[in-house]
C-alpha cells in the first residue's frame, strides 16, 4: 500500500514480536531507498493519501458501470434465451446462436423501453 498519511502500525503489526518486524540488512537498505519522498513523488497524485489505493476518475467509474451492465445483460440472455448452450456445432454455429438470442431479445427490450 502506498499511503502518505497513516495512523501508525496496523493491529496485526502491533501483535507481532519485534524480531519479526525487523528487516534483514538487504531489505532494510531497499526500504530506506523507498522511504525517499522523491522516489514516490510522481505517483503520489494518483493515490488516495489514507487508503493507499489508486484514485478512480469518473471515466474509470463509467467504464466499470458499463462493463457491469454488459455482464448483467449477458447473464440475462444466458438465462432467458438459451445462451448457456448452443444447439449448433462449430464456432460459426455458436455465433449464429448468439445472434438469434440477440435478435429475440431486442424486440422485448424495445417494447419494455417504449412502454
Amino acid at each position: 500500500m502506498f499511503r502518505t498519511i497513516g495512523d501508525g502500525p496496523a493491529l496485526w503489526e502491533s501483535l507481532l514480536p519485534p524480531e519479526v518486524l525487523r528487516l534483514p540488512e538487504e531489505l532494510a537498505r531497499v526500504d530506506a531507498l523507498l522511504d525517499d519522498p522523491a522516489f514516490f513523488a510522481p505517483f503520489a497524485p494518483h493515490f488516495h493519501p489514507v487508503l493507499g489505493r489508486p484514485k478512480h476518475r469518473p471515466a474509470f467509474r463509467r467504464a466499470v458501470k458499463w462493463r457491469t451492465g454488459s455482464e448483467g445483460r449477458i447473464s440475462a440472455l444466458k438465462r432467458q434465451y438459451g445462451w448457456d448452450r448452443t444447439r449448433l456445432d462449430s464456432t460459426e454455429g455458436a455465433r449464429t446462436w448468439a445472434g438469434y438470442g440477440i435478435l429475440a431479445h431486442n424486440p422485448v427490450k424495445i417494447s419494455t423501453l417504449a412502454s
